[in-house]
């Protein structure tokens, strides 16, 4: 499997081809290239990020909810 660092290098690749490049369109389309691997990269780290989450935010998640259904009376709302 690819990892952002690959995607990254796959940019710069990119980028000195378009450096090189002997046409405006050419260098264009390099440029094109790179930022679209240099966006993969970005959603691949976002993704990993994600996945390495601690569950402790899952759990914060439920005692939110939970305290706040929590604060009204078990027989539900007064009505007064």
């Amino acid at each position: 499997m690819s990892s952002a660092k690959e995607f990254r290098e796959f940019a710069r690749e990119c980028l000195d081809w378009a450096q090189t490049a002997k046409s405006e369109h050419e260098r264009t389309t390099f440029m094109q290239m790179a930022q679209t691997w240099i966006e993969a990269a970005e959603r691949m780290e976002l993704a990993s990020a994600r996945k390495s989450e601690p569950q402790d935010s899952a759990i914060a998640d439920i005692a939110k909810r939970t305290t706040a259904t929590s604060q009204e009376p078990p027989d539900g709302p007064q009505q007064f």
